[in-house]
């Protein structure tokens, strides 16, 4: 069977040289999900392909499936997050999403978190409060793996309740009633996290009280997505 080329959007995850002038590239794609391909010679000074396979961006990608990977025939630039790079904590963000992404992602699978990734892009690069970007980020990956925070009910099978303070309880995956330094969920934090998943950053940062709410807890959400996700 003749294999065909198709066209696809793509993030590129990861670059590694290889060979004289080809690169390895790890993509994640909307239509493919995440794929590995090579650009043959692109590291050569004249080659088409050097300006479409930038980090932080995304890309229009032509490939073409082979044994072990795809080829890339054709890229081109669709759209660049050039503000990202001037700030180095937003920088860091950005990267540590790719990375992750590309640690717990199987080829061929999560085509859907093109869409995330290329939203906390977007969010990033226009100047989104970074904490917000990064809950909104753990919360959509946590829940495409299915190991998102029970935001209804606490650890005990009882509804949340708009007068109490939780703390995290990781290893359920659930909030536990507590009045200690510990119980930062208050209402205002679960109500944000829940806006979440209905919502992307760019909507939540003009949400009164999202932000500052979500800032208090982004430390032990982070924390949680590094316990649940590793």
């Amino acid at each position: 069977m003749v294999a065909t080329r198709r066209n696809v959007a793509g993030i590129i995850l990861r670059r590694t040289d290889y060979a004289e002038a080809d690169r390895i590239l790890v993509v994640l794609t909307k239509e493919l999900g995440k794929i590995t391909a090579i650009a043959k010679g692109v590291r050569k000074l004249k080659s088409k392909l050097a300006g479409g396979i930038e980090l932080l961006s995304v890309s229009e990608l032509g490939v073409l499936p082979g044994r072990s990977m795809y080829t890339i025939t054709s890229a081109r630039s669709t759209q660049t997050f050039d503000r990202i790079p001037k700030d180095l904590t937003t920088l860091n963000i950005a990267y540590d999403q790719l990375k992750l992404i590309n640690k717990k992602v199987e080829d061929g699978e999560a085509a859907e978190l093109f869409t995330v990734v290329e939203q906390s892009l977007y969010a990033l690069n226009e100047g989104v409060d970074v904490d917000l970007v990064q809950v909104w980020f753990y919360v959509q990956v946590l829940t495409y793996f299915g190991q998102q925070l029970n935001l209804t009910h606490d650890v005990n099978g009882v509804e949340l309740g708009a007068d109490l303070t939780y703390a995290l309880q990781p290893s359920q995956g659930a909030l536990i009633p507590s009045e200690s330094d510990y119980a930062i969920f208050s209402e205002d934090a679960i109500k944000a996290l829940r806006l979440m998943l209905r919502y992307d950053p760019r909507q939540l940062n003009h949400v009164k009280g999202v932000v500052e709410a979500v800032k208090k807890v982004s430390p032990d959400i982070e924390a949680f997505t590094n316990y649940q996700l590793g």
